[in-house]
């Protein structure tokens, strides 16, 4: 009885040894190839746009950085973190109005190739140019019975 009681534990333990050696660095935490965020337009320089949710820790298992190097965003040392390093406009005048990189993953300690994640950057407007009117003034008369949503031009 001692043998099969043996084999029993020698045999969870080899079990518990395969789950150990299963690595899901620089993998997405929900399974998807990508990520996206929405920032607003009006988002100050040096704020957080969005944290990845790439499983591994960049303090000890992982290193992540940029593929392109004139992007508008940097990711914070040490951390997961998209910052903002240039201003952004959804008008795209005074800054980009939307945003892609390339989020390299590399696993420390490891031989593996480098992971490619996209990021996906939208960004959302405020209301922060005023209306111009060519030709102004404008007189229109228009009927208190005209149907909501009808064009003048």
């Amino acid at each position: 009885m001692w043998k099969n009681g043996a084999l029993i534990l020698f045999g969870l333990c080899f079990v518990e040894a395969q789950i150990h050696l299963i690595d899901s660095r620089c993998y997405l935490a929900e399974g998807g190839s990508a990520e996206n965020f929405l920032a607003s337009e009006d988002a100050a320089v040096g704020s957080v746009l969005g944290v990845l949710s790439i499983n591994g820790d960049p303090k000890s298992d992982i290193s992540l950085s940029l593929r392109e190097k004139d992007s508008p965003v940097t990711i914070a040392s040490l951390s997961k973190n998209i910052i903002l390093s240039k201003p952004l406009d959804k008008e795209g005048l005074e800054g980009p109005a939307s945003v892609y990189v390339n989020v390299i993953c590399d696993r420390r300690m490891s031989n593996d190739p480098s992971f490619l994640i996209p990021v996906n950057i939208r960004v959302t407007d405020v209301n922060d140019n005023s209306p111009a009117w060519v030709g102004a003034p404008y007189f229109v008369n228009i009927s208190e019975v005209t149907i909501v949503g009808t064009r003048y031009s």
